[in-house]
């Protein structure tokens, strides 16, 4: 799994998902046979669903392995277009005939790993799919499970806000722009939002209860939002 780039800042943002009739093949073979149609979507990806999925995934505010739902979505869709007996739908509303697939194999994986955590397991046995908790945040890899089921079982406006202001690096004042505020709820999401990304529980008894308010990462002091120039806010 590979960092989230900074939308509309290193990047060029990522074309519209457009399938057209073209994508009529996925019906045709689906009514033969969803497994080959299965293993066409996913080794050819003549229609960019991969890059579709990894989208979705920033629009949706889940910090997920792209090649992962990828990998589900194109089951999702070779099993629900086998069930349509070669029916394929209008062509205005394939966008979001796909989008729903990617968003119900979201769902699959979340439910996996939180199914998994659960049954006491630390992580998959692809650590890459926690990459960007254990590369960009610095979890331990054991915890990575635990942190990315706590994430991104957030609340859509923390995550959206999380996304907003540490992965596409928005502006306090941007964001507020945005919509995301008041300023308080920008704070509020944003703490719950880093609190979640670092792996610390908010029901569990933590450094917070300290005294020493040097302990903790350096988001979770008081001031950590302090002194920002007027013109940002």
């Amino acid at each position: 799994m590979t960092s989230p780039p900074p939308s509309g800042r290193s990047e060029a943002a990522a074309p519209a998902f457009q399938p057209t009739t073209d994508a009529s093949w996925v019906w045709g073979l689906a009514r033969r046979s969803a497994e080959e149609a299965l293993v066409r979507l996913a080794e050819h990806d003549s229609l960019h669903l991969q890059a579709a999925t990894a989208a979705r995934l920033r629009t949706t505010y889940f910090l997920l392995d792209p090649e992962r739902v990828f990998r589900r979505a194109c089951s999702r869709i070779a099993i629900a277009a086998a069930e349509m007996n070669g029916d394929m739908p209008p062509e205005e509303t394939l966008a979001d005939w796909f989008h729903e697939r990617i968003d119900e194999a979201t769902g699959d994986v979340l439910l996996k790993d939180a199914q998994a955590l659960r049954e006491g397991l630390t992580h998959d046995e692809d650590l890459s799919h926690y990459d960007f908790f254990v590369k960009a945040c610095f979890v331990v890899p054991e915890n990575s499970l635990f942190v990315s089921v706590q994430f991104n079982g957030l609340p859509l406006e923390c995550r959206e806000t999380f996304f907003a202001l540490f992965i596409e690096h928005r502006t306090i004042a941007e964001a507020l722009a945005a919509g995301l505020g008041p300023e308080d709820r920008l704070r509020q999401n944003a703490q719950r939002g880093l609190d979640a990304a670092a792996g610390i529980n908010p029901r569990a008894p933590s450094w917070r209860e300290v005294a020493d308010d040097t302990i903790g990462p350096w988001w979770a002091q008081d001031d950590a939002f302090d002194g920002v120039p007027e013109d940002s806010r």
